[in-house]
């Protein structure tokens, strides 16, 4: 697809790490499947007789972060006014 048969404000947000250059739409996407692995996995494992606590403990943090970085990328994606309107 080429830029300019994009409508304006529906291109995809790109994200500036270092050098590289991240798609907020497909990074956004990777953390979903992440977040939904991760509750399928603790729901799975607080089903057990006897989870093993740590590794629970882990995956609960695990999504906790991916929670985080989720919220954030969602926030960079809203026009600047509305980041700046947020706190953010």
């Amino acid at each position: 697809m080429n830029l300019k048969d994009v409508k304006p404000g529906h291109e995809d947000k790109v994200l500036a790490v270092g050098k590289e250059r991240v798609n907020l739409r497909s990074a956004s996407s990777k953390i979903n499947a992440d977040i939904e692995f991760l509750r399928d996995r603790i729901n799975k494992m607080r089903s057990f007789r006897n989870p093993n606590k740590e590794t629970l403990n882990t995956y609960e943090e695990m999504l906790k972060s991916r929670e985080a970085v989720l919220a954030w990328l969602e926030d960079q994606k809203k026009p600047a006014g509305v980041q700046a309107a947020n706190g953010h």
